[in-house]
Formats: structure tokens, C-alpha cells, sequence
């Protein structure tokens, strides 16, 4: 039985016993919305159907994860800021004018719940918000030999997503300031995350 061809197919069936509670306000095209890698799976639920774009890695887990975004109607960007990094960036940047685009700011590989640029600089680029996402799950399998601690909500699981009010990230802002932006969004989205 191979488990990356029926993981998909059983996420899907799981997300549909969901009690997902929204807190703040569910982001609009065109946006970036970011959140935790290992928390990802309610938040692609939630932003299903609405033809949103989603970054995933190249990697045998991406592979696996953009299986179940093309069934949840997501456009795809393959690749990280590990490979394909500056071309990725033009895209994410690109898709965001008119789209809502979906990170995992600590993705593929880590460290774990510690923010990369990418998030900022392709909002910054497209001159959209940026929307960061707590997550909490109530009950789930963590899986404790993945890098993130990957979470799987439970069957009727209650999960709470926490909408950041709207982030504007000014043209000219300078090195310095990205780099203090991006201490605060990964301090706020620890925060708001379990």
C-alpha cells in the first residue's frame, strides 16, 4: 500500500469532520497569508474552492501535499527558498496582485516555527497585506519524528484560526526594518498559535 498515493484522499475525508472556528477576519484577494508549517492542514481546508495559490516544496512531501491542494482547487508554485528560491519569489510576488497566496514561512525543512523572508518580500513586491494565521487544534496525532511536529487534527476535531489584522509592508522599507518585521510576524504568529 503506498501511503503517499491514499494519504490525500484520507485527509480530505478527515477535513470534512472539521469544527473550524474563524477569529478575525478571513483574508480577501489579493493577499499573502502565513502560517506554520506543521499546523498547515486546516487553513489549506478553509481556503478551499477559492481558487487561492498555494507554495508547496518539490520535495516527496510537497508532491504529496499538492495532491491534495489540486483536489481542494489550489493553483500551485513548486519550489522553496532552498531550490528555486528567486524564481519562486517572482511567482508568489506575481500571483499575489490579483490572488490569495498561501506560505508555510518555516517550510520545507525549517527550523521549525522560525519566519524566512519569503512571505514579506512577496507581499512587499505586490504591494498587498500580509495576514498571518495562528492555528489551534484541539485534538490531534502529532507526529513527533517530523522536523515540524506535524499536527493532524482528529476526527470532529474543534480548531480555532486566528486572522492577524491586515499587515502593509512599505516599498522602501530597508533591510533593517524587514528584519524587525519578520522577528515581529514570527513572535505574533507563536503567539497565536498552539
Amino acid at each position: 500500500m503506498n501511503f503517499k498515493k491514499i494519504a490525500p484522499p484520507l485527509i480530505n475525508l478527515l477535513s470534512k469532520t472539521w469544527r473550524i472556528s474563524i477569529q478575525g477576519e478571513l483574508p480577501n484577494a489579493p493577499c499573502v497569508v502565513a502560517f506554520w508549517h506543521g499546523e498547515m492542514l486546516p487553513v489549506w481546508k478553509v481556503f478551499k474552492k477559492q481558487k487561492a495559490v498555494g507554495v508547496t516544496s518539490l520535495s516527496k512531501d510537497g508532491d504529496m501535499l499538492a495532491a491534495l491542494l489540486k483536489t481542494w482547487d489550489f493553483r500551485l508554485i513548486r519550489g522553496s527558498s532552498s531550490r528555486g528560491g528567486d524564481e519562486v519569489l517572482k511567482e508568489m510576488a506575481a500571483a499575489a496582485k490579483s490572488s490569495l497566496v498561501l506560505i508555510t514561512p518555516d517550510g520545507p525543512r525549517g527550523p521549525r516555527l522560525e519566519m524566512k523572508a519569503g512571505a514579506v518580500i512577496a507581499a512587499q513586491r505586490a504591494n498587498v497585506p500580509l495576514v498571518l494565521c495562528g492555528v489551534k487544534i484541539h485534538s490531534k496525532k502529532v507526529l513527533l519524528k517530523s522536523w515540524d511536529l506535524f499536527q493532524i487534527p482528529l476526527p470532529f476535531s474543534k480548531i480555532e484560526l486566528r486572522f492577524s489584522e491586515k499587515i502593509l509592508i512599505r516599498k522602501d522599507a530597508s533591510r533593517e526594518e524587514i528584519t524587525g518585521l519578520l522577528k515581529d510576524c514570527e513572535l505574533k504568529l507563536n503567539r497565536s498559535s498552539t
